[in-house]
């Protein structure tokens, strides 16, 4: 996996055959549940996308400026590399923001600040799904906290509790909608991180809107008191199988059978956090108390057939 910046020319549409190229291929599971049969996919390629605004980066900080001064951020990507098993890391993109903001600078020593912002891309392989739309009782797909990085660690009880608290919490961290994204075929390829600094001319990476794409879950509040332990795993769920059983039918007409090249019956889902664009640059002063909220997702599809 590595770091890398787009140019200002580059799209924002998503692509799934570039997705698809990404990553391996993950193994699917099929299981019985009452009445019919639920068989669980995994995603065949993900990708998280990075929108970075602000802090100049250390190279160009003069070392006279950076005596007495706090740490400068690590690498956006650096907590996600150390999740471990290493493996998990392809099926697990991040969503959620991180700001940081140095003390007022003093001349000729530029701003030392940060935004973060995070967002996950999930391709589905539908091709052994191909002619099997008929057959297709229902199908929801299934976010879950996975790997969490929240600061602070405590948020008390209402009516302590800070006015923003709603935007955070440790169970879900910034997760707050999936989306279904259609799978354009115009965009570049990503792998593990794909990063654009903002800087004059560069777009932003993650979208304020998605544009043909349907939301399909939101958690409308958070609970930021709420533990991410065994007993209370947390999920973000939604309704896919109308959509589902159309892409299906989409892909059929336009020829796409099981043998077809990998990508090109891909169903995408991106996961939004609970502030990005267009109020990102707004962010370092606005959701503190919660200067770090990521969190590592794992998305699976479940499709139900008699």
């Amino acid at each position: 996996m590595h770091t890398h910046s787009r140019t200002s020319g580059q799209s924002l549409a998503w692509s799934a055959v570039a997705l698809a190229a990404a990553l391996t291929a993950l193994a699917s599971s099929t299981v019985s549940l009452g009445p019919g049969t639920t068989t669980t996919l995994t995603p065949s390629a993900t990708a998280t996308v990075l929108d970075v605004h602000g802090r100049p980066d250390v190279q160009t900080v003069p070392p006279s400026c950076l005596v007495g001064a706090p740490p400068l951020l690590d690498a956006p990507e650096a907590w996600w590399q150390g999740i471990n098993p290493p493996s998990v890391r392809a099926q697990w993109p991040v969503t959620g923001y991180r700001v940081w903001r140095g003390p007022p600078p003093v001349s000729p020593c530029p701003e030392t600040a940060r935004t973060e912002v995070y967002a996950g891309l999930y391709a589905f392989d539908l091709r052994p799904w191909l002619g099997r739309s008929g057959g297709i009782l229902s199908a929801r797909v299934v976010a879950q906290a996975r790997a969490t990085s929240v600061s602070p660690l405590f948020i008390p009880e209402p009516p302590l509790a800070p006015p923003n608290a709603g935007l955070c919490d440790e169970g879900s961290a910034g997760l707050q909608e999936i989306w279904r994204v259609p799978p354009a075929p115009a965009v570049p390829q990503l792998t593990g991180f794909d990063t654009v600094a903002q800087n004059p001319g560069n777009p932003q990476r993650i979208p304020d809107r998605t544009n043909g794409g349907s939301l399909v879950a939101t958690w409308p509040g958070k609970q930021p008191t709420q533990r991410a332990t065994g007993q209370s795993q947390r999920e973000l769920a939604g309704d896919v199988g109308p959509a589902l059983i159309a892409a299906l039918q989409a892909f059929e007409a336009l020829g796409r059978t099981p043998s077809s090249p990998p990508g090109s019956a891909d169903f995408v889902f991106m996961t939004l956090g609970t502030n990005r664009p267009p109020n990102v640059r707004s962010l370092s002063d606005s959701v503190l108390p919660f200067t770090d909220c990521r969190g590592a997702y794992s998305l699976a599809l479940n499709i139900v057939t008699p």
